[in-house]
């Protein structure tokens, strides 16, 4: 799986070298947030699936799509599918299908008695996930924080 995010990495990191002229050279901090991207991606679609208990199918959908389309206009669609499949992987050996309902306590490290708190938690922690991809893309592209 460590390997993947490296190969994932470089195959990002050369893209913003062939991007066209306009764009320019990348930055330090551009090439850094291309390193940082998929860890930021991964923590999106974790943060997700394992609260599907609580927040049901949608976010992770929703985190699952935009991961895949990120990862396609950056590498390829075959890199960004195998990048999606490894990571479902590891989720669903963390959390299979009979326990999904409770996943999100084990994650949270909170008792599943308490599903309301866990609730609120989870929307914390996709929103906190989501606002971190949105910083490392803004970041990659040059678009100042705050700006489109």
């Amino acid at each position: 799986m460590m390997r993947l995010s490296v190969i994932l990495g470089l195959s990002i990191g050369l893209s913003l070298y062939a991007a066209p002229p306009s764009w320019g050279a990348a930055t330090d901090a551009q090439r850094e947030a291309v390193k940082k991207l998929p860890h930021d991606l991964k923590n999106l679609m974790e943060s997700a699936y394992y609260c599907r208990g609580l927040t049901g199918e949608k976010p992770y959908t929703e985190a699952k799509s935009l991961t895949l389309s990120v990862l396609s206009q950056l590498t390829d669609a075959a890199m960004a599918e195998r990048f999606v499949s490894e990571r479902e992987k590891s989720f669903e050996a963390g959390c299979p299908q009979e326990m999904r309902s409770t996943c999100w306590a084990d994650y949270l490290d909170m008792p599943v008695n308490e599903s309301e708190v866990g609730a609120e938690e989870c929307d914390l922690e996709q929103k906190l996930a989501m606002a971190a991809v949105v910083l490392t893309l803004q970041t990659i592209r040059g678009t100042p924080t705050g700006k489109n």
